[in-house]
C-alpha cells in the first residue's frame, strides 16, 4: 500500500494522521522521502511536524557518527543544554509540541 492511501484511509475513516519527517543525513544525495511526506502532508491538509528543519539546528543534525542514528543524551531533562543537542530528545520534544498543537486546534484554541 502506497503512503499516501494510508493517510486517505486514516481520514476517510475520522483519523488525523500526523506525519514527521525525518533527519537526513548531509552527506544524502536526495531527500525523497521527507520531500514526498510533505507532498502527502500538504495534499491531504495534515499536521506535519518537520523534523528535519529542526534537525539542522543539532549537532550532526541529531545524527551520530553513522550518520543514520539519531543521537541520545541519558537523561530527557530539557533544563539540560545537551538535552537540547539530542536527536532523539528532540524529535520527542516536536512530536510533543505537533500533539499539542493538534489538541488544542481540535478543541476550539482551548487548553
Amino acid at each position: 500500500m502506497r503512503r499516501n492511501k494510508i493517510v486517505a484511509f486514516a481520514v476517510d475513516n475520522g483519523v488525523i494522521p500526523i506525519l514527521i519527517t525525518k533527519a537526513n543525513s548531509p552527506a544524502a544525495i536526495t531527500n525523497g522521502n521527507n520531500a514526498a511526506m510533505r507532498a502527502i502532508a500538504e495534499e491531504f491538509k495534515v499536521p506535519l511536524i518537520d523534523f528535519d528543519q529542526l534537525a539542522q539546528t543539532l549537532p550532526g543534525r541529531g545524527l551520530g557518527n553513522d550518520s543514520v542514528h539519531m543521537t541520545g543524551y541519558l537523561r530527557n531533562d530539557y533544563t539540560l543544554t545537551n538535552t537540547l543537542r539530542s536527536g532523539h530528545a528532540m524529535h520527542n520534544l516536536a512530536a510533543l509540541i505537533g500533539l499539542d498543537a493538534v489538541w488544542r486546534a481540535a478543541r476550539g484554541g482551548r487548553p
